[in-house]
């Protein structure tokens, strides 16, 4: 079974290297406001789950793939010096993407295969202050098997 709440934790945790106390907060869920950044937030986007019947004539086990889509951005805040916010903004987010494709596939085991599959940036508003953001798709899927 997949454990969508231990993937975000893990997602979040991801250490990225001499940068990483540069992330003043950590969220596993949407937040409304950052009181200190930049920061990080993991948010579950969507799930699949897809049924395979293994087929034959007795009775077999069920396959079940499941995937979870999640999306972990990064926020900076949005000054009137726009170059130094990005250029900050692109060295977290490029040393996340290089955690991410160095982590274990797996999370530690907690799902078949890992993957970051897009990325985005753009200029969000949180309460009343503005970000400048980047967010990379990933894709972690399990396969389990019920009934065998």
């Amino acid at each position: 079974m997949l454990n969508l709440m231990a993937v975000a934790q893990y997602l979040e945790g991801l250490d990225i290297g001499s940068l990483d106390s540069s992330i003043l907060e950590r969220h596993t869920s949407p937040v409304l406001a950052f009181s200190r950044s930049p920061a990080l937030e993991v948010v579950h986007l969507r799930g699949k789950i897809r049924v395979f019947a293994t087929g034959g004539e007795a009775p077999q086990p069920i396959s079940r793939l499941r995937v979870a889509v999640l999306e972990v951005s990064i926020y900076v805040p949005l000054t009137p010096n726009q170059d130094e916010d990005m250029e900050q903004l692109t060295a977290l987010f490029e040393a996340y993407l290089v955690a991410l494709e160095t982590t274990d596939p797996t999370l530690g085991g907690l799902v078949e295969e890992t993957r970051g599959t897009d990325y985005k940036f753009g200029i969000e508003r949180r309460n009343s202050s503005m970000y400048r953001y980047a967010s990379v798709t990933i894709f972690a899927g399990d396969l389990d098997q019920e009934g065998a």
